[in-house]
């Protein structure tokens, strides 16, 4: 059975190998991760681990995408932008002649959608507050998708993920991070 969903996860430190103020604390892409490889459907693909020194094996990336209808990259927000992992995927993965340009259209139709997570809460990503919405902040990575010819999918985001206090707070945000990859699953699910 072709697996239909790629979940690349963009962390750079989702095992906690090191430490960058409360990085070593953040469990909740782990928890996301963890429950989507109790679907068949998805193939779990964790960039950091896959690729400790970052040097990228792009023919393989380029293969997970192609063996996949929809990709998910997901990651928590990083000043205001996914982690600069993503970003070197991007730039060495999605090239020229392959993703996009005349002859660049193996990523015509697929899905794409970010899944973020972060400490903080969804109104704090607003005009109001940073000057700009959370979906304007994502701009340019939609713009980039869109130009490979793939189908942007709304952005999904679970926030107020704190690691403040964290060990009193644990089985309800692993709840809340249960219940909505749950419901991400089969919002895709039911595409298919």
């Amino acid at each position: 059975m072709k697996k239909k969903i790629l979940a690349i996860n963009v962390h750079p430190n989702l095992n906690g190998l090191w430490t960058k103020g409360d990085i070593n604390k953040s469990f909740a892409n782990k928890i996301i991760m963890n429950e989507l490889a109790n679907y068949p459907e998805v193939t779990i693909h964790t960039l950091a681990e896959a690729y400790p020194a970052y040097k990228l094996d792009v023919k393989k990336e380029q293969n997970l995408l192609l063996e996949h209808d929809t990709i998910l990259i997901i990651g928590p927000i990083y000043w205001y932008s996914l982690p600069a992992l993503a970003k070197l995927w991007i730039d060495e993965v999605l090239l020229y002649g392959w993703a996009y340009g005349s002859n660049g259209k193996q990523l015509k139709n697929k899905k794409i959608q970010l899944v973020l997570t972060s400490g903080s809460v969804k109104e704090e990503y607003s005009a109001e507050e940073i000057g700009n919405t959370l979906e304007e902040l994502f701009i340019p990575f939609r713009k980039t998708f869109e130009y490979c010819s793939m189908t942007w999918l709304p952005i999904k985001f679970i926030g107020g993920l704190s690691s403040k206090n964290v060990e009193t707070k644990r089985p309800a945000i692993t709840k809340q991070l249960v219940d909505f990859t749950n419901k991400l699953t089969k919002s895709h699910f039911n595409e298919l």
